[in-house]
């Protein structure tokens, strides 16, 4: 390496060496860039890579980057997905009270809320954000999340199969993208 680096060439390094398959050398390009100058896109990538390795500390670093882009709104989601696929529902659910009023009510994030709610057992909440409706402006044909989300919300709190949530509470028309 050069002597003289700086903290965007040692970020670049760490995506190239992520992208050859080098995860100990991205780590450390990461770590490099992150005490050169602090930014929240390697705290992010930091982040992102120690939660996929599961390794600890990537809920501390995602807070760092949204702590210096707070109006990142894909900073923001990709927080709360995180969370959700960590399936760390009180977390989430914090998480997304800790946001502004106006943010929080966007899809996206009502969405992950009401996940968060089914996770946490707010199931009545859960289905209050889902039938009023739940409209979510970038959803493509195809995409499941909002079926998957309404029959986990009835297999959990009705403890049914999926076959018998399926059958109880059928899908609402506008909750669904699925391809027929």
């Amino acid at each position: 390496m050069r002597s003289e680096q700086n903290w965007d060439q040692m970020y670049r390094l760490a995506i190239a060496e992520s992208a050859a398959g080098n995860a100990d050398k991205a780590e450390e390009a990461l770590e490099s860039s992150l005490r050169l100058r602090e930014s929240a896109w390697a705290f992010r990538a930091l982040a992102r890579t120690h939660y996929l390795n599961g390794t600890g500390g990537w809920q501390a670093e995602y807070l760092s980057a949204i702590a210096l882009k707070s109006d990142c709104l894909s900073l923001l989601r990709e927080y709360g997905e995180t969370l959700l696929r960590a399936e760390m529902y009180a977390e989430l659910t914090g998480f997304l009270d800790s946001l502004p009023e106006k943010t929080a009510a966007l899809p996206r994030f009502m969405f992950l809320r009401a996940a968060g709610y089914i996770g946490t057992g707010n199931y009545d909440a859960a289905e209050e954000i889902l039938l009023k409706p739940l409209v979510l402006p970038d959803i493509r044909e195809g995409e499941l999340s909002l079926s998957e989300i309404w029959f986990r919300l009835w297999e959990r709190k009705e403890r049914l199969t999926r076959a018998e949530a399926a059958e109880r509470h059928p899908l609402p028309p506008e909750l669904d993208f699925r391809m027929h």
